[in-house]
């Protein structure tokens, strides 16, 4: 049997403030194996700490977990992840919340073994790794120091008169019980909680459990599905909105990207959604040729009409299209996590369902697998009813996989964006006795035996 995994983390502080913990102890979460010793904070500048994570004896997976930094009055934290080595270079990494845009950060990460530094597709084999993470930020506005205060003190910085203000970003909300999460965030789990799973079968028919992987509980019925063209996920997903934001529940659908508080994935600051906003996947393959059946109608197109109905939705699926609709409600910080939605869409007993779900993803430049598609898929993308998938084609885009919607990254089921639950209104944030405290807290013990 091989030696337990050991991965050594090197915090690197290269900035000119102290990196500190958001409260008494530094925030972190362990998922798998245990940290040794204890966690290092404050690092001062130009300062380096280190801590080591071990993995459980026994234990076929390797050692994971995140670790929060803030850095000292520049009002942004770091997230440094540290996920199972096996995974390989991508398993580490550095995410930021900005607070107030008051500079940029950056970073860099390192890998070495005993024997001295490792090339990325090495990493997945090392036994004994050291993982370094230099954490860097440039602040807009040099502070000077004042000699009468101690070191690393946080200063108020003046604003010019009529300067325009700090752009202001939500924090990363990655986990159901961040400490920042926001009271909007709870409710929306709550809700879910409450609702989900859901499952279209005739009224009366025998309770049915869902799988302790797709979150449990018992099956509502919802009554038959009648529309087999169509998808339950921009159905169920509005039915949560309007538990909580009935005003913007319309758009808790494939009309999302509509929403004011829509986030395209690679434009602005916010580089992940968080827990509780509503999320897209464009499905960006194009399959050639069309099957057989059903064939093409003789007759004039008639929307109103099944058969040109069916042969639009064969034609539509097997080119570019909106694929999906969903709830996020857990967000990886690493390569080696998955994502945990809440959907519907699903297929249970060959019926119509609404449960959770764990995607699997990984990260690619935008467009089709196959390279001969890609002048068809770029045709799509300057169509105006898909403009709204259109990406940044400089940057590597989130593909997600699980669910009914794909069983590969590869599928092509593209993260296009979010709806920003926080920027949303809500008739009232606070819990009631519909959708209480007690039901956030058991949604995230759904999570947990997930």
């Amino acid at each position: 049997m091989s030696s337990p995994r050991r991965v050594t983390c090197v915090i690197v502080n290269e900035t000119d403030s102290r990196l500190v913990a958001t409260g008494a102890e530094l925030e972190h979460q362990v998922s798998h194996g245990q940290v040794v010793g204890a966690l290092p904070h404050p690092i001062d500048p130009d300062q380096q700490a280190r801590f080591t994570l071990t993995q459980a004896p026994g234990a076929e997976i390797g050692p994971s977990a995140w670790f929060c930094y803030a850095l000292e009055g520049q009002s942004i934290e770091y997230l440094v992840g540290a996920g199972d080595p096996a995974h390989g270079a991508d398993s580490f990494s550095v995410a930021v919340n900005y607070y107030a845009r008051l500079g940029e950060a950056s970073w860099e990460i390192e890998r070495s073994g005993p024997n001295g530094p490792l090339k990325r597709e090495d990493v997945a084999a090392e036994r004994d790794l050291t993982i370094t993470y230099r954490l860097r930020f440039n602040p807009k506005t040099q502070v000077s120091k004042d000699p009468s205060q101690s070191p690393g003190v946080a200063k108020a910085v003046a604003v010019a008169p009529n300067a325009p203000a700090a752009l202001v970003v939500p924090p990363f909300i990655h986990r159901w019980d961040h400490p920042k999460i926001t009271q909007k965030r709870k409710k929306v789990l709550a809700a879910i909680h409450k609702l989900y799973p859901m499952i279209w079968e005739a009224k009366g028919s025998p309770a049915r459990q869902a799988p302790k992987e797709n979150g449990g509980g018992t099956f509502r019925i919802m009554d038959l599905w009648t529309d087999k063209l169509s998808t339950s996920c921009t159905s169920s997903c509005p039915m949560v909105g309007e538990a909580v934001s009935p005003k913007t529940s319309k758009l808790w659908t494939f009309n999302a990207h509509k929403s004011p508080a829509w986030v395209v994935w690679g434009k602005g600051t916010q580089k992940m959604p968080s827990v509780g906003d509503v999320y897209i996947l464009y499905r960006d393959e194009v399959v050639r040729p069309y099957p057989p059946e059903p064939k093409k109608p003789t007759t004039k197109f008639d929307a109103k009409d099944r058969a040109w109905r069916e042969y639009a939705s064969m034609e539509g699926k097997h080119n570019p299209h909106q694929r999906h609709v969903g709830i996020v409600v857990q967000v990886p910080t690493s390569a080696s996590e998955v994502f945990y939605t809440a959907d519907g869409g699903q297929t249970v007993a060959g019926v119509q369902a609404a449960q959770l779900v764990k995607r699997a993803w990984s990260q690619r430049k935008p467009g089709p697998t196959d390279a001969s598609r890609m002048k068809t898929w770029e045709s799509y993308m300057k169509a105006k009813d898909h403009a709204f998938a259109n990406p940044v084609r400089e940057i590597d885009c989130a593909y997600l996989a699980g669910g009914a919607e794909s069983k590969s990254p590869s599928d092509g089921n593209r993260l296009v964006g979010w709806i920003d639950i926080d920027q949303l209104e809500f008739t009232d944030e606070r819990f009631d006795t519909t959708y209480t405290e007690q039901d956030y807290l058991d949604f995230g013990a759904r999570l947990k035996a997930m």
